[in-house]
């Protein structure tokens, strides 16, 4: 009986055509209710990293709108010397990051490595967008993309009014 089950589990052809489904349902039962459960480990971490992204950006694109000066807070230094300019994502994400290397040993460790990696990439890409499009605009050329308010007008400021239209055409 145990040769029969081995040959009957062994990858062997059967002459017998099997569906699609069969043959992922088979391969479930053959690699274990473990590399289940680790399947849907993962696919938990995964979830879970992916909301925390999604809660750090969200909080930062909030302090970009809601702060004076966007997420690049500027700091006065006294009289007579230049402002300290403050990149919060940038801060938000060395002190994740470090915060991650201070808890490694429990379980907020991880979710502060997720948030401070979220927040490095805002930052890298602000910083990297804001140097290349500087750069292609000393070049004479234009960005291919641009943000509301960098260089293009909001759909309120686009609005004329109807008032102010008609007293154009009567100059």
């Amino acid at each position: 009986m145990g040769l029969y089950d081995s040959l009957m589990r062994s990858n062997m052809s059967t002459g017998e055509k099997k569906s699609a489904l069969m043959t992922w349902y088979e391969g479930l039962q053959s690699t274990g209710i473990e590399t289940v459960k680790s399947k849907a480990l993962a696919a938990g971490h995964a979830v879970r990293s992916g909301g925390e992204s999604i809660l750090v950006g969200a909080a930062l694109a909030a302090g970009h709108v809601e702060l004076k000066d966007g997420l690049d807070v500027k700091v006065p230094m006294g009289q007579g010397k230049a402002d300290l300019v403050m990149p919060i994502d940038g801060w938000t994400a060395a002190l994740g990051i470090a915060g991650s290397v201070a808890l490694s040993d429990n379980e907020v460790g991880t979710d502060l490595r997720n948030a401070g990696n979220s927040a490095l990439s805002i930052f890298t890409f602000r910083k990297t967008f804001a140097f290349l499009s500087a750069k292609k605009r000393a070049s004479g050329g234009a960005p291919g993309g641009s943000f509301a308010g960098e260089g293009e007008e909001t759909a309120q400021q686009q609005a004329v009014d109807p008032v102010v239209a008609v007293a154009r055409r009567m100059v």
